[in-house]
């Protein structure tokens, strides 16, 4: 059965309670001096892990801070496309366990 078979064979009711909701996830790259969680660099070309830190490799116990630029560029960006944020912005680090030493 294709999909738009099976799609016809969902009754009205049951259609009648969902919204189709659509949401965009967007990656792009922004013209800043450093990184959005930390103070870093972004200058291409130099050495491999050059521009790195403990923030940056999400190391326990550190805690990122936000670019405050990068937010401003995004905001623009939003408004220039006519597109609002949905109810505002939720950043979620997730947690990460201790690193415990490897052995027997």
């Amino acid at each position: 059965m294709t999909r738009s078979a099976e799609a016809a064979s969902v009754s009205p009711e049951v259609l009648a309670k969902y919204e189709p909701v659509i949401g965009l996830e967007v990656h792009v790259q922004l013209l800043t001096n450093t990184k959005i969680f930390c103070g870093c660099s972004t200058r291409f070309g130099d050495a491999p892990n050059a521009n790195t830190c403990p923030v940056c490799l999400g190391l326990p116990g550190t805690l990122p801070v936000l670019n405050k630029r990068v937010i401003e560029m995004a905001a623009r960006a939003s408004l220039a496309r006519a597109a609002p944020a949905a109810g505002g912005w939720t950043l979620a680090r997730p947690p990460r366990p201790a690193l415990a030493p490897r052995g027997p």
